[in-house]
């Protein structure tokens, strides 16, 4: 229970179960229950022993796993003389070891050796490693030790460092991570075409130089998944390797698999190396959403990541349901694009459930198609062609080009915010945001018109806001036609928020400012006749109360009131207590509101 406790690996279980019969009787010998000292001293002992007894090469491999292990997680500890008594029968076993014995051998001295850095540790292992002729790793070790004055912890840590170090590492991988190492440390000529992937790694982060990137390509297409996002990072982040967009592609047309890892690998590139990114056009040719379905485990977060930091309108809310790329013909958005407006309600559902899979490729497509622009990112993403484009005359159009423009104004976003100049982040959100407002303003140029299409415009408005929680104090500052207030509290329901801020903009707003918030809240008030509204109505009437010249030539006063009185009966005193105090020639009464105020 005490080794199960603390060696949770199967091979070392399995040892330690076939060697059951012979502890076991010696640990009944001292009859009691031993320590965990004593039963660790025990498998020493009996580990040891097994090794002197010149056992199968096999065995001879398995119990040298097992007591670096014991020793590498501190589990037992060696004196100087159990220490020689160790070396001693490595010595034994090397004269007669095979190929497998003696990787084993060197491998446990490599280790002992980077545990304990006494003297008699280093002559011990010098000797035996002379022995180790079939292992030409042998002869180089000697040297290092000898050139570095026997500091081979140093070694370890750099070996550690790359490839995470652990006893249980396959032999092979051990192997050529020693040879990385020490290679370059000696400054020798190392053949990178003989490199796997995770030495290439290494090699790499040691200041090796490559400059060829197909043996980059191949592991996108050979290597496992954390081995390649290894090197990527690597050669990305140390050398700068940009795989040619022709390469990439084939890669991901002849398996289709594997676009995960070309995507992975431009969108990494795009992240880290600024001077010459993959264009937008090479993404249109990469499935991202299968791509992201393929992706797996520590690769999928990290993809999922750069995918939203560098194409975030993918992960637009309103184009995220669809699970599956339609099954169209190619020529599909070309006939839809040359037949539009008068396509059917089963070809406009096709051509969002495209849009939906291909936000960007299918937009600019699309809009290219009906009115063609230069191929500048300054004309192509440029948000408000679509109103240049689209006549936003029915709910299909509508639905349509509200979509295209939620990708474009991501995509514009993005454009903004990595464009190579030397403007401030703050100056480049301050004109995205109104590139956004200038939008929003145009939408409500097309509100009053038709109810369908208010109702369509409107459901955009208030999903937009609510991701954007900025832009609906933005847009309310700069104001819109009074006569569009009513349709805009009535169908978007994310208006609701400007209650925080109108008493602002009435105190602090210019003379239009404070009559649009004014208004403003007489209809919110309407909509929502709660305790809150209330409060903000009497702070209102508070307000004109003690400005009342500012309000005496404002020929919408009376409206106003009007609709304050209708929200809530019980401001009709303060209302016609205002009343009386302006000029009667700029009142305009109607038979309803002397009712009303009656």
């Amino acid at each position: 229970r005490l080794l199960y406790s603390q060696l949770h690996s199967k091979w070392i279980w399995t040892y330690l179960r076939q060697q059951a019969a012979q502890i076991s009787s010696s640990i009944l010998m001292h009859g009691s229950i031993p320590s965990e000292f004593q039963v660790l001293e025990i498998v020493r002992s009996q580990v040891l022993k097994e090794l002197k007894d010149f056992p199968h090469q096999c065995e001879a491999i398995l119990h040298l796993k097992v007591l670096v292990a014991l020793i590498t997680r501190n589990c037992i500890r060696f004196t100087s003389e159990e220490f020689l008594e160790l070396y001693s029968t490595l010595e034994t076993l090397s004269q007669n070891a095979n190929e497998k014995l003696t990787q084993m051998i060197f491998y446990s001295l490599l280790i002992l050796i980077g545990l304990f850095e006494d003297y008699s540790s280093m002559l011990s292992t010098q000797t035996i490693l002379s022995k180790l002729t079939a292992n030409k790793e042998g002869k180089r070790v000697v040297y290092v030790l000898r050139a570095r004055q026997g500091f081979w912890s140093d070694i370890v840590q750099e070996i550690n460092l790359c490839f995470g170090f652990d006893v249980r590492m396959r032999e092979d991988y051990l192997e050529k991570s020693c040879s990385v190492v020490l290679g370059c440390i000696l400054d020798e000529d190392l053949s990178v075409e003989e490199m796997d992937d995770k030495c290439l790694a290494s090699y790499i982060y040691l200041g090796g130089c490559v400059s060829d990137y197909s043996m980059i390509l191949d592991s996108v297409v050979n290597s496992e998944d954390l081995h390649f996002q290894i090197l990527a990072e690597q050669a990305i982040e140390r050398l700068q390797i940009k795989i040619p967009e022709p390469a990439l592609l084939k890669v991901a047309k002849d398996h289709p698999a594997l676009q995960y890892r070309v995507l992975f690998y431009s969108l990494l590139y795009n992240s880290r190396v600024l001077s010459s990114p993959y264009e937008f056009s090479f993404f249109f040719e990469v499935d991202v959403r299968a791509a992201l379905k393929k992706a797996k485990d520590k690769l999928l977060e990290w993809l999922v990541q750069l995918v939203s930091q560098h194409m975030p309108w993918f992960f637009i809310s309103s184009l995220v349901e669809s699970s599956s790329c339609p099954n169209l013909p190619e020529s599909f958005l070309l006939k839809f694009s040359h037949c539009f407006p008068s396509v059917s309600e089963s070809e406009v559902q096709d051509f969002v459930c495209l849009l939906a899979w291909h936000p960007l490729k299918v937009s600019l497509e699309f809009l290219n198609a009906l009115r063609p622009v230069a191929s500048s990112p300054h004309e192509t993403l440029n948000p408000p062609r679509v109103f240049q484009v689209l006549k936003l005359d029915s709910p299909s159009t509508v639905d349509i080009a509200v979509s295209i423009l939620e990708v474009l104004l991501a995509a514009w976003e993005h454009y903004v915010l990595t464009y190579k100049n030397q403007v401030s982040q703050e100056s480049r959100h301050s004109f995205i945001l109104t590139m956004q407002s200038a939008c929003v303003q145009q939408l409500f140029d097309n509100l009053g018109t038709d109810s369908q299409v208010d109702r369509a415009i409107c459901d955009f408005l208030h999903g937009y806001w609510i991701e954007n929680p900025i832009l609906i104090k933005l847009v309310h500052y700069q104001g819109y036609p009074l006569d569009l207030l009513p349709v805009a509290v009535d169908k978007i329901g994310s208006l609701i928020c400007t209650w925080d801020f109108i008493m602002d903009l009435v105190q602090q707003g210019s003379s239009c400012q404070k009559k649009f918030a004014l208004t403003l809240a007489g209809h919110l008030s309407i909509k929502y006749p709660t305790q809150k509204m209330l409060d903000i109505l009497r702070s209102c009437i508070q307000y004109i109360e003690d400005h009342i010249n500012f309000f005496v030539e404002e020929k919408e006063f009376e409206y106003i009131l009007d609709l304050y009185v209708q929200a809530f009966p019980q401001l009709n005193g303060r209302c016609r207590k205002l009343k009386r105090k302006m000029p009667k020639h700029f009142f305009n009464y109607s038979v309803a509101s002397i009712q009303l105020i009656r």
